[in-house]
């Protein structure tokens, strides 16, 4: 099996923008904390996520390995060694439809973010994140975050193309230059006039979806 994937993934659009299941590298570093110890008992305390039975299986197929070699189960981790685990990816579906670009200039992008996808890499999603699909469908890399939004809110998202264009971006958010203002829909007649809502945001992660009351 040769462990990788093309650097444009294969998107499929059908009730949802779902991203076809690829081999991927992930790679840590043995941290100090974690030197000494056996590397199923390492991973099986670190990354929860699976069973101890899962990694015994992963050690001795090859699919979790150390320095680029196949290691035994007992095998006694040492610090800064790099640890391989080879996955086959499923990542979960988001929202179909396209990301509009609204302005593509020298340094900076401009572009309106759809609901549920999240900006950049992180947890399950890596491919279906608006920086993986602007780099798959547009070609714009490398991109930098000016900020976030989160996966489940829609707007405007502003990219630098360069660290320089990032660091200004920086600089001009802390002194205060630049702000986001949220669009919220209300059930019912919101008051005239200016008004300040202090309240608890309520995530409900069952219907993917948070609400003020």
């Amino acid at each position: 099996i040769v462990w990788q994937t093309p650097a444009n993934p294969d998107y499929v659009i059908s009730n949802g923008r779902y991203v076809r299941p690829y081999y991927f590298e992930f790679i840590s570093h043995v941290k100090n904390r974690w030197a000494g110890k056996t590397i199923v008992d390492l991973f099986t305390d670190e990354f929860k996520g699976r069973s101890r039975e899962y990694y015994v299986r992963a050690v001795k197929c090859g699919r979790l390995q150390v320095d680029g070699q196949m290691v035994h189960k007992d095998y006694v981790v040492k610090s800064s060694q790099k640890i391989s685990h080879f996955l086959h990816r499923h990542e979960p579906p988001v929202l179909a439809g396209d990301i509009s670009i609204l302005q593509n200039e020298v340094d900076v992008v401009t572009i309106c973010k759809p609901p549920s996808v999240p900006v950049h890499p992180c947890g399950q999603y890596r491919k279906n994140t608006v920086v993986g699909i602007l780099q798959a469908e547009h070609g714009l890399t490398p991109l930098f975050p000016v900020h976030r939004l989160d996966r489940l809110v829609s707007g405007l998202l502003i990219f630098a193309k360069n660290a320089e264009r990032a660091e200004r971006f920086r600089q001009q958010i802390e002194a205060g230059l630049l702000q986001k203002e949220y669009v919220a829909k209300v059930v019912g007649v919101f008051p005239d006039g200016e008004q300040t809502v202090d309240a608890n945001v309520n995530f409900n992660a069952r219907e993917g979806r948070s609400t003020v009351e």
